[in-house]
């Protein structure tokens, strides 16, 4: 049942109920009380919270059997915060599909029920979970050419992002009988104004800002950062020493 059609019925539900509170004693017994609190948390009951952040789909599970899987580090659910519409939502728990580029939300229902939804993509601007902070970069300029979620590395004079992926494999073998999926990839971003520039090795990094360019390769010999191989903290270490220097101009 799709979210609009939802609301009417929670709607037509609610008022439903009102009518029987108000009949005569000895009428059919619904809940005890007209209070508004009572009567919306008895049609959540039935129908679920009516909260902005949990409008979405229903999630299934792909490629179910699979090795590996197309989450983000790890298959572990995580506690998370989930900004939206100038609202923060607290004590979610999500996963985040890197191959569709989708939040997924388990949502426990008043009844007991466990559903998983993934959200509308256009809803949410920013989520974090433990030390990571992924932004909607349509949400924040959409006139850029690149969509989607990507982890802030560094902002300064220029944003830093990376965007993680993962792919399914149709390499179906006796180890691998129903596929499995790749790797954890990663590509670092850097946009500056309306551009966004991609830095898949350190070559194109220097080449951005060829004006540093011994600086940088120095800095990154002292500090023992291979590009490549290089994690969040190096990367964040390495682009605030490119803002700082960009500075000295």
């Amino acid at each position: 049942m799709d979210r609009c059609c939802c609301g009417f019925w929670k709607i037509v539900l609610s008022l439903i109920l009102s009518c029987y509170l108000l009949r005569p004693a000895g009428a059919q017994n619904y809940p005890d009380t007209a209070c508004k609190e009572e009567l919306l948390k008895y049609t959540e009951q039935v129908y679920g919270p009516d909260d902005f952040i949990i409008q979405g789909r229903l999630y299934k599970i792909r490629n179910n059997g699979a090795s590996e899987h197309p989450y983000f580090n790890n298959s572990e659910w995580k506690e998370a915060l989930i900004y939206a519409n100038e609202n923060c939502y607290q004590g979610l728990t999500i996963q985040y599909d890197i191959e569709k580029d989708i939040i997924i939300l388990q949502v426990i229902h008043a009844n007991g029920k466990t559903n998983f939804v993934y959200s509308e993509f256009t809803a949410i601007d920013s989520f974090k979970f433990d030390d990571h902070l992924f932004i909607n970069l349509q949400n924040i300029n959409d006139s850029l050419a690149v969509k989607g979620y990507f982890e802030k590395i560094f902002r300064g004079d220029c944003l830093y992002v990376m965007k993680y992926k993962k792919q399914f494999v149709k390499n179906f073998n006796a180890i691998d009988p129903k596929g499995t999926y790749s790797e954890q990839s990663s590509l670092l971003f850097i946009i500056q104004d309306n551009e966004i520039i991609s830095c898949p090795d350190r070559k194109s990094l220097l080449g951005y800002f060829h004006e540093h360019e011994k600086a940088i390769r120095n800095y990154m010999k002292q500090k023992h950062i291979h590009f490549r191989r290089a994690g969040k903290d190096d990367l964040a270490m390495l682009c605030r020493y490119i803002n700082e220097i960009t500075k000295m101009k």
